[in-house]
């Protein structure tokens, strides 16, 4: 008769499914009697199992790791070439439109006419190396496909389609360092004035005083900013969806999460208030007088409640650099301007950081300038000093 564990408790499984075990067969005449079984799936998608004989349980214990190790390495054989994965992934990685369909541009430009027809096991880090070199475009739009191959390869190596990443300890395309163009406070407040009546000088304003991405400027609506607590909170950004991941009657706009989750609730100060509320009442007026209009609560908005089209802003942006007699510069280097301004004013990195909404201090780093008047303060403090 079967005894039952009085206590209702079993023994707790020592493996989990797929790591094997090691067993001592019953016919104790063999010279090894233990055995580590190790299971497989072979091609068909059966179960399999292979029995590795051993003269004692710690020597079945070392096979069982050592056949599961290299099985780990072992890539799984498929009718996968490298152009089908690496597609396959794209479709089931969670992405935003626009950096879908960026993605989607490296792979079809670039991956797949140099090394999509060769079979995802048989790729080898020589093989993207003669790729990198056939590759066309800047060194920043080739190293943009190189992150969307090695994200792939990492993948598969997780999938157990590859047993090494072909791309590991290869170098990405490095672009040149730009340089920052950046508007100290002088120049700051000369452009606030040349455009003080423009219908968009608020959104400078915004952008300059908070160091907000154009996107979470264009994004803000009436709720994100509270006058009664002084602050703004960054919920949103205005992302254009690209036209081949747009769906019929989908709008060209999408308001998203901001970039890498980077909410945040930022203090107001006070002329960047006095500018937030002549802005909201302008709108108000607009709203009242225009025969149609969008509920969408944005704070900044075109003349029928609609979000500002990109290309508008652009034009419009270039057009008043150009009457306040400021060099060409991208609207994102208002968030440089705005970190340059913060640390020559003796804000410490960290909490320029956080305003700027970065996760490293390195990213912060990235957007500083030296000021011409800092460097000279920096010396003149080091004459006193050592003079």
């Amino acid at each position: 008769m079967r005894r039952m564990n009085p206590e209702g408790r079993h023994r707790p499984k020592r493996r989990h499914p797929g790591e094997g075990t090691v067993i001592r067969r019953r016919d104790r005449w063999r010279a090894r009697p233990w055995a580590a079984v190790v299971p497989y799936t072979d091609a068909s998608g059966r179960r399999r199992e292979t029995w590795l004989s051993a003269a004692s349980r710690a020597e079945a214990e070392q096979l069982l790791r050592d056949e599961l190790a290299r099985r780990r390495k072992t890539p799984v054989r498929t009718g996968h070439t490298v152009g089908s994965y690496v597609s396959g992934w794209l479709m089931t990685t969670d992405l935003g439109p626009w950096t879908h369909d960026r993605y989607r541009q490296h792979i079809e430009a670039r991956i797949i006419p140099t090394i999509g027809a060769v079979p995802l096991a048989d790729l080898t880090p020589p093989m993207v190396r003669r790729a990198m070199a056939e590759w066309s475009g800047a060194a920043a739009t080739r190293m943009g496909t190189f992150v969307v191959l090695r994200a792939a390869m990492r993948q598969a190596v997780s999938d157990r389609m590859l047993g090494d990443d072909p791309t590991a300890g290869i170098r990405a395309p490095r672009p040149r360092a730009t340089t920052l163009t950046v508007v100290d406070v002088a120049d700051a407040r000369h452009l606030r004035a040349v455009i003080a009546r423009d219908r968009l000088a608020a959104l400078v304003t915004v952008s300059l005083g908070l160091g907000l991405r154009r996107g979470e400027a264009l994004g803000l609506r009436t709720p994100d900013v509270d006058f009664a607590a002084g602050t703004v909170t960054v919920r949103h950004s205005l992302r254009r969806v690209p036209v081949s991941t747009r769906g019929e009657g989908d709008e060209w706009w999408r308001l998203v999460a901001p970039k890498r989750d980077s909410g945040r609730t930022l203090p107001m100060p006070p002329f960047v208030a006095r500018a937030l509320r002549r802005r909201i009442a302008e709108r108000d007026r607009e709203r009242r007088t225009a025969r149609v209009w969008a509920a969408n609560d944005l704070v900044f908005c075109d003349l029928h409640g609609g979000p500002v089209a990109f290309t508008s802003l652009d034009n419009w942006w270039k057009n008043a650099l150009e009457r306040a007699g400021l060099p060409d510069m991208r609207w994102h280097e208002m968030r440089a301007s705005c970190a340059t301004v913060l640390l020559a004013e003796g804000v410490d990195m960290p909490t320029v950081s956080a305003i700027l909404g970065h996760k490293t201090l390195e990213m912060t780093r990235r957007y500083v300038k030296l000021l011409p008047r800092v460097s000279r303060a920096a010396a003149d403090t080091m004459g006193e000093a050592l003079g």
